[in-house]
């Protein structure tokens, strides 16, 4: 049985998206570098990311005040009808992060 949670998180954002990840899913990126340039800046690598759930963003075309629910698997129909996307993520090491997806572009 798992010991998740639903949770819906009200967040404001300034820029131009929100990236989600966990600690030990990106262990592997150095401190500083410029991951959103280097590596997700194409729409293929973007993808590749968000199927392998290391680092999932979205752009949400401007700032702005939106909700995120968490929910464990897939979710029913009648939310699906009621949200612009849905996706997932794989969250290593029990901690999930999330951030402005300019958070990449010199990441710490």
């Amino acid at each position: 049985m798992s010991s998740f949670k639903p949770y819906d998180m009200p967040i404001e954002i300034d820029g131009m998206g929100i990236v989600f990840y966990s600690t030990g899913a990106v262990a592997d990126i150095p401190e500083g570098s410029d991951f959103l340039t280097n590596s997700y800046t194409r729409p293929e690598q973007v993808a590749e990311h968000i199927r392998k759930g290391d680092v999932v963003g979205f752009c949400t075309g401007s700032g702005g005040s939106f909700i995120l629910k968490f929910r464990e698997g897939y979710p029913p129909e009648e939310m699906c009808a009621d949200t612009a996307i849905r996706l997932a993520i794989d969250v290593q090491g029990g901690k999930l992060c999330v951030d402005e997806l300019f958070l990449l572009s010199e990441w710490s």
